[in-house]
C-alpha cells in the first residue's frame, strides 16, 4: 500500500520557563507492507505561537522520516482493537530574528485504537503515549526544549473509493489538527 498524506498539526512545547505551540504542515508519502510502514515527508510550514523569548519567522525547509508497525490484536464481529508503534524524526530549519537555527526532534509513539467496521468503511478512536522524546533547538545553549504532552487522543476513519480510499484523523488532546490520506492498494507481485 502506498499513501499520500497531508497533515496540519499543532503541538505544545516548553523551553526556558516559556510554553509555546508549533504549527506544522507536512506532506508525506508512506509505504506499507504487512504490519510495517515507512514514511518520508516535507515540512512545508513551521510556525511558532505564543513564544515570547524570541521572534520566530517562517521556516526555511524541513523533512520528516518515520518507521513503525501496526496490527490487529482482537476482533469480535464489527469491532476490533489494534496496537501500533512509531519512531519518527523531524529536521527543520527555522529563522529566529533573521538567523537560521536547526530544530530537530526524535520521538517514539505507541498506542491502541478501538475500531468499528460496519462494512467497507471504518471509524476508530485511540490513545497514544510519547515514552521518548528528544528535542534540540540550536537557539538555546543547553537545548532545554521538551514536549509538554505525554498522552494524545485521536479519532479517525477510512472511506473506500474504489481501489483507493480516503483516510482522516483528528487529534484533539495532546496535539490538535487534521491528517488526510489517500492510500491506494496494489499487488507488488504482479507485473
Amino acid at each position: 500500500m502506498v499513501s499520500l498524506d497531508v497533515t496540519g498539526a499543532q503541538v505544545r512545547y516548553r523551553a526556558a520557563d516559556d510554553r509555546f505551540y508549533v504549527e506544522r504542515n507536512i506532506e508525506s508519502l508512506s509505504w506499507g507492507y504487512g504490519s510495517f510502514f515507512a514514511s518520508a515527508g516535507y515540512v512545508s510550514k513551521t510556525e511558532f505561537e505564543d513564544f515570547e523569548v524570541a521572534k520566530f519567522d517562517d521556516d526555511e525547509a524541513g523533512y520528516v522520516l518515520a518507521v513503525g508497525a501496526r496490527g490487529q490484536v482482537w476482533r469480535q464481529g464489527e469491532f476490533s482493537a489494534a496496537l501500533h508503534a512509531q519512531f519518527h524524526t523531524l529536521n527543520e530549519k527555522v529563522l529566529i530574528d533573521e538567523t537560521s537555527y536547526d530544530l530537530q526532534s526524535i520521538e517514539l509513539l505507541a498506542g491502541a485504537d478501538a475500531v468499528w467496521t460496519p462494512g467497507t468503511w471504518s471509524v476508530y478512536a485511540g490513545v497514544q503515549v510519547v515514552p521518548y522524546s528528544d528535542i534540540e533547538l540550536d537557539y538555546f545553549e543547553n537545548n532545554q526544549v521538551e514536549r509538554t504532552d505525554f498522552i494524545l487522543v485521536r479519532v479517525g476513519g477510512r472511506v473506500p473509493l474504489g481501489r483507493m480510499s480516503l483516510d482522516f484523523e483528528l487529534p484533539f488532546i495532546g496535539a490538535e489538527g487534521v491528517r488526510l490520506g489517500c492510500p491506494t492498494l496494489f499487488d507488488l507481485h504482479k507485473t
